[in-house]
């Protein structure tokens, strides 16, 4: 096995002594993992590559510990990028078909998995599958292991919404009698059969050898890995996807808030970012003036108690009494004029406390009757919030 390269797409204006410490790292801790570092045109964020299949679990802190060694280094040849990240990709790669123009003399990444382990053989790695066209009516389901149809009506909504580009290869085993069972794609299958009009479905199929015990045995194996070592998207990936996708509201939901110079994030310790995409979208499909008043609002109060952080409940419950016809926004500029008005501290005791004594969760009513009594406590008594009682439970 040869040592790592760096792959550059441009000549590195990196010191020598950082790309040799960067290799060193790599030689000494990965040599036999198949490990590369890529660094991108602009030289400001390495990316440390391997082949996925070859960070077992008894490796994977060796990988961490050399990306951290090589992040020491690229921060101590360039100190003015302390900022910079390095990022740890699992998967194989091959950056000589997909260099720019100007890379074109620079050496391939070699895509070979364990190039010198006698142990990762076909026996050890299991069956590399195949692309194939597969008929809808050869597709079977083995239900020994494998759910029912999972939710009839999400089923129809993506049959009348087809796509392929949404449709994503089928998972599926073969057995030994050249028998076809769903590993994982069963839902789209469905969707498939559904729309009508669609008599093959793209598959990649695995080779299942043994009796049918055995046969299911593999394939349960295979469907709850597939099934269990998934990460579901982030509302807020959802929501900016949507927004580039130009869906609606969430095209006008970003439009507002950056009218107040916010947008949606995950940092839940920065002022501008609003970190709860999905409350803010199902209130704002109810009732878009309630979400919007709601909004203006609270943003003027996080802007009056130093920039402070938004918080979901606060939201939904200044939107519930929105909803129900009060305009907070006169209650606020009476508590502004007073320096009364109440702290987030203060709100989130205040929902607390109604969600205890009513003894359920906090839904959009009980944030709502959390947020009128913290206001009401410090309101005078001829501009208190009425409460209520008679408005729709939305939830």
């Amino acid at each position: 096995m040869t040592q790592p390269v760096i792959h550059t797409e441009e000549p590195s204006k990196w010191p020598a002594s950082t790309e040799a410490a960067m290799l060193g790292h790599l030689w000494e801790c990965l040599k036999e993992v198949g490990a590369t570092v890529r660094i991108l045109p602009s030289g400001r964020c390495p990316f440390l590559e391997a082949p996925r299949h070859a960070i077992p679990d008894k490796t994977h802190q060796l990988f961490v510990d050399c990306k951290q060694a090589i992040m020491r280094d690229f921060q101590k040849a360039c100190p003015e990028n302390r900022r910079t990240r390095v990022w740890m990709f699992s998967g194989s790669f091959d950056f000589g078909s997909n260099a720019t123009p100007g890379a074109a003399k620079l050496p391939t990444y070699n895509t070979q998995l364990f190039p010198d382990n006698k142990d990762a053989t076909p026996d050890i790695l299991g069956s590399t599958g195949q692309m194939m066209s597969c008929a809808l009516e050869h597709l079977l389901v083995d239900h020994t292991y494998q759910r029912s149809e999972a939710g009839p009506s999400n089923t129809r909504r993506i049959a009348q919404d087809f796509k392929w580009n949404r449709f994503a290869v089928v998972s599926v085993s073969r057995r030994d009698d050249g028998s076809l069972w769903i590993l994982n794609g069963q839902q789209r299958c469905c969707a498939a059969r559904k729309r009508g009009g669609i008599t093959h479905v793209p598959c990649i199929v695995y080779d299942t050898h043994g009796s049918i015990a055995e046969a299911q045995k593999q394939e349960a194996d295979a469907y709850l890995f597939l099934n269990t070592n998934v990460r579901r998207v982030t509302a807020t990936s959802k929501f900016y996807a949507a927004v580039i996708a130009g869906r609606q509201p969430e095209v006008d939901i970003a439009d507002f808030l950056g009218n107040f110079g916010m947008d949606v994030g995950d940092d839940s310790n920065d002022p501008n970012n609003l970190d709860f995409p999905a409350t803010l979208l199902r209130w704002w499909k109810h009732d878009t003036s309630a979400a919007k008043s709601a909004m203006s609002t609270y943003r003027d109060m996080c802007v009056l108690e130093n920039k402070a952080t938004m918080h979901a409940d606060i939201f939904q419950g200044l939107w519930w009494v929105c909803h129900s016809g009060h305009n907070m926004a006169e209650s606020f500029m009476i508590l502004e004029r007073a320096s009364k008005t109440p702290t987030k501290k203060e709100l989130l005791r205040s929902i607390s406390t109604t969600a205890q004594l009513l003894e359920i969760g906090r839904n959009a009513r009980v944030c709502g009757i959390g947020v009128i009594k913290a206001f009401n406590s410090r309101l005078p008594k001829r501009h208190r919030i009425p409460m209520p009682m008679s408005a729709v439970d939305v939830e």
